[in-house]
């Protein structure tokens, strides 16, 4: 639905703050603002914070803000269940000590497949920023992220900042921008998982190295 959420509460989504019963979101498409300034708060355009569900054929068009140590993303802040063929557009903001992403701020566990986000993300301090996924720790299978990340301090890159899972079949392209000392990468900035097929732009994202996948230059990836 269309309107402003704007809650001092630890789980904040424009359709739900929590979803912990096996409930499936199908066919769901919203818009609107969703603002959760409060500490370790999960902000999501669609769910706060998918504990055990699925989320599928589903998008999100909304302004997500997230507050200190929490996580905030374009669909859902943090994703611990299954999230496939959903997409989101809305642009992503969060504080210090954060874990923002296009799609979810946080993957700590379930998976997220044929899934995008296009949505600009932004954070300010030590926080990890990624056009897709900020923290990943399990498996994304194809997917792709075209909005640009922006971050002061720490880790950030066009598809997800910290990884240490599975990704297959990625493709990244939002331009990468942080500070000096910032940890930057092309597909992923830090990176303890494994990757197959996985690709970013060299020239759009303005970044020729990372920790993980491949680089490739506009011409190559247009042939």
């Amino acid at each position: 639905g269309d309107g402003l959420i704007l809650l001092l509460q630890a789980l904040t989504g424009a359709l739900a703050g929590g979803a912990d019963d096996g409930t499936t979101f199908s066919n769901v498409r919203v818009t609107g603002t969703v603002t959760c300034p409060g500490h370790f708060c999960r902000a999501g355009g669609l769910v706060g914070q998918l504990f055990s569900g699925t989320i599928q054929d589903s998008s999100a068009d909304a302004s997500v803000t997230g507050g200190t140590g929490g996580a905030a993303g374009g669909l859902v802040g943090q994703v611990n269940d299954t999230v496939i063929r959903s997409y989101a557009t809305g642009i992503v903001n969060c504080s210090t000590h954060c874990a923002a992403g296009g799609l979810t701020g946080q993957l700590a566990s379930g998976s997220i497949d044929s899934s995008f986000a296009t949505g600009p993300v932004t954070a300010s301090r030590v926080s990890n920023v990624g056009g897709l996924v900020g923290t990943l720790d399990t498996t994304v299978t194809h997917a792709y992220a075209t909005g640009r990340v922006t971050t002061r301090t720490d880790a950030v890159a066009a598809l997800a900042a910290s990884f240490g899972g599975t990704l297959t079949e990625v493709f990244a392209a939002g331009r990468v921008q942080g500070a000096p000392r910032s940890q930057k990468g092309g597909l992923t900035a830090e990176s303890a998982g494994t990757t197959t097929s996985g690709y970013w732009d060299i020239n759009t994202t303005r970044q020729a190295t990372s920790r993980a996948g491949g680089g490739k230059r506009t011409r190559q990836l247009q042939a």
